[in-house]
């Protein structure tokens, strides 16, 4: 595949020539890159300005894969792109590493995001799992969240009776109970469920 660069900042295209070390194209406006098909489009965040959404769509429908390159990447502006089928975004001044690395994911299809955006996407959906799964806990009664925490905690049932003055027979009623309720299958899976 032919990779085309395409930013009006010669700096950054001469940083990313250098990075991917082969022969690119260089276009200094996105009206260059209307005629081009079954390329790697690396776009310089800057210069999309206001109508991104069309023109990528424009892009992505002739079989290009177009990679965005931005000074200050976000994490709000990644989903908005790969959500119109960018393949890559990235800081448009990271180390070369990074710039061939995204070119050689792209050109096996795959998607590829820089470091920083990754790992606050991971983090991100891992709040919003954690904030799910406690919103689960309302289908408890009072006695039975008192349990699954303790049953969290690694205490078995006859210490959880003993610390709430029951039965230990109770407490593998509610933690059965508990298991249905959060459709778990046992304490294991209610630990990942919760921590």
């Amino acid at each position: 595949m032919n990779t085309i660069l395409c930013s009006e900042d010669e700096k950054l295209i001469a940083h990313w020539k250098e990075s991917i070390n082969e022969e690119c194209g260089v276009c200094k406006t996105l009206e260059g890159l209307s005629d081009i098909e079954s390329s790697i489009l690396i776009v310089d965040f800057e210069s999309l300005k206001s109508s991104s959404s069309e023109i990528i769509k424009e892009y992505v429908k002739k079989k290009n894969r177009v990679i965005v390159f931005h000074i200050s990447p976000e994490l709000s502006i990644a989903k908005n792109l790969l959500s119109l089928g960018v393949m890559g975004y990235g800081d448009a001044l990271m180390k070369g590493c990074f710039i061939l690395s995204s070119v050689q994911t792209v050109e096996e299809n795959l998607v590829w995001i820089c470091p920083k955006i990754t790992q606050e996407l991971l983090t991100s959906s891992v709040n919003e799992e954690a904030v799910k799964n406690e919103n689960k806990l309302h289908l408890l009664t009072t006695r039975e969240t008192e349990v699954s925490k303790l049953l969290v905690q690694g205490f078995v049932y006859k210490l959880i009776a003993q610390k709430l003055e029951i039965t230990p027979r109770t407490v593998k009623a509610h933690a059965q109970n508990i298991y249905k309720k959060l459709e778990v299958k046992d304490r294991l899976a209610l630990i990942l469920l919760l921590k």
